[in-house]
């Protein structure tokens, strides 16, 4: 395993990669959403994603016909299974 090559992503928000595997995973498969994200967007998006600082997902979830739940804040809520 020590030999495995390394997988990168990118981070559907930031753009920028993130390892994902083998053995270090340093963001999420946002299954509900088709969408990969590095942790640092994950976590410092914890308690939702502005739509205003994000528009590229609401465009993504615009066209896949992907339900969108806000917060009081207006924030996109994280689902709930990812």
């Amino acid at each position: 395993m020590a030999n495995a090559p390394k997988v990168l992503l990118d981070c559907f928000l930031c753009r920028q990669q993130f390892r994902f595997g083998p053995q270090i995973f340093d963001g999420h498969a946002i299954k509900a959403w088709n969408i990969n994200v590095c942790e640092a967007c994950h976590a410092g998006n914890w308690d939702g994603v502005p739509p205003e600082k994000h528009p590229r997902l609401v465009q993504h979830l615009r066209k896949h016909g992907i339900p969108v739940s806000r917060n009081t804040n207006g924030w996109i809520e994280w689902p709930r299974s990812t």
